[in-house]
C-alpha cells in the first residue's frame, strides 16, 4: 500500500539533473599529499561553475592552502576576513597581483583538521575567473571568508592546491563539482 510517496523506480521517463545540481568530477577530486597536487583536465565548456570542497585537511606545519589555475603565476587578487571563537575579527587578508590565491590555514598534525569550500566561476572560458571561499579551522578556533579574481582572458582545464612555507599535506581529499548548466 502506497502511502503518497513516489520512488524513483516508478518514474519513466528518468528525471535529468536539474539546472544547478550538482556532479561530482572524478579528475578533479583526489587525495591531497605532498607540497602540491594537480589536477588536469577537470574544467570544460560541460560547466560555468563549480564547487570545490576540501575536507581532513592536514600539514606538516600550520601553513596556508593556495589555489593555482593552470600555469598562471600572476594576476591573482583576493581578499578575506577572519573571526575567531571570541566572535572577534582577528585579522584580514587582502592579495593584489600574487603568484596563487590563499584559500585556507592549514592544522598541522597534532590539532584537528581544516577544511574549505570554494565556489569557482568561469575558469573554462577566455575571461577573468572568480572565486569566493569560506574556511575554518578547529585547531585555531576560527574561520574565514574571502572572495578573489584571477585577472587574466585564458582558458583554464586545470589547478593546483599547494601548501606554503615549505610544508607538506599529510592528509585531506578535495572533491570537485560542477554546477549543471540549465
Amino acid at each position: 500500500m502506497s502511502r503518497g510517496f513516489v520512488l524513483p523506480s516508478q518514474i519513466s521517463p528518468p528525471i535529468a539533473a536539474a539546472a544547478g545540481a550538482l556532479t561530482l568530477i572524478a579528475a578533479g577530486s583526489g587525495a591531497l599529499s605532498g607540497s602540491s597536487v594537480a589536477f588536469t583536465n577537470c574544467f570544460s565548456a560541460t560547466y560555468d561553475a563549480y564547487r570545490l570542497i576540501t575536507t581532513g585537511i592536514y600539514g606538516s606545519a600550520a601553513e596556508t592552502m593556495t589555489i593555482i589555475f593552470g600555469a598562471a603565476a600572476t594576476g591573482y587578487y583576493n581578499a578575506a576576513i577572519r573571526v575567531n571563537d571570541a566572535s572577534a575579527v582577528s585579522a584580514q587578508n587582502v592579495q593584489n597581483h600574487t603568484s596563487s590565491m590563499r584559500t585556507a590555514q592549514i592544522s598541522d598534525g597534532a590539532n584537528a583538521g581544516a577544511g574549505c569550500t570554494l565556489d569557482i566561476t568561469n575558469p573554462f572560458l577566455a575571461y577573468g575567473t572568480g572565486v569566493a571561499y569560506s574556511n575554518y579551522s578547529r585547531a585555531n578556533g576560527w574561520f574565514q571568508s574571502g572572495a578573489g579574481m584571477l585577472f587574466t582572458t585564458t582558458s583554464y582545464t586545470g589547478y593546483t592546491l599547494a601548501i606554503t612555507g615549505g610544508a607538506t599535506f599529510t592528509a585531506g581529499t578535495a572533491k570537485l563539482y560542477g554546477y549543471a548548466l540549465s
